[in-house]
């Protein structure tokens, strides 16, 4: 479940491509916009295959550009996640098991490291 840096890199490398392995934000999931939070985390786990599946948030999914994350408005830590996700009436209590991670990468954009955050 954990993504390396690495493999992270890799899959920035594609962007703007997105596909059922990964989704790009811009930013975090505003407090008043967290139905689109949940529509992108079923989406993930409705997936044909069993694989881990991303939502990189800092990178702009028109243009590909790492722009990190510039704000923390609506941000959530793996705690807040796990409890906006078990307040939700999933079928047979099956919680989609999600992680929040920060990483550090170079921005061409930018010219410098920016924070990413990814959610799994």
């Amino acid at each position: 479940m954990v993504l390396s840096q690495e493999a992270l890199e890799k899959i920035i490398s594609m962007a703007p491509e997105e596909n059922d392995h990964w989704d790009f934000k811009l930013q975090w999931y505003k407090k008043n916009d967290r139905n689109n939070l949940l529509l992108d985390i079923i989406n993930m786990v409705n997936t044909p295959h069993h694989d881990d599946c991303y939502i990189i948030i800092g990178v702009d999914d028109d243009t590909g550009d790492i722009v990190g994350v510039k704000s923390n408005t609506g941000r959530m830590n793996r705690q807040n996640l796990q409890d906006f996700l078990r307040n939700k009436p999933f079928a047979q209590n099956f919680y989609p098991l999600t992680d929040v991670k920060r990483y550090t990468v170079y921005s061409p954009t930018e010219g410098k490291n920016v924070k990413l955050k990814g959610k799994m």
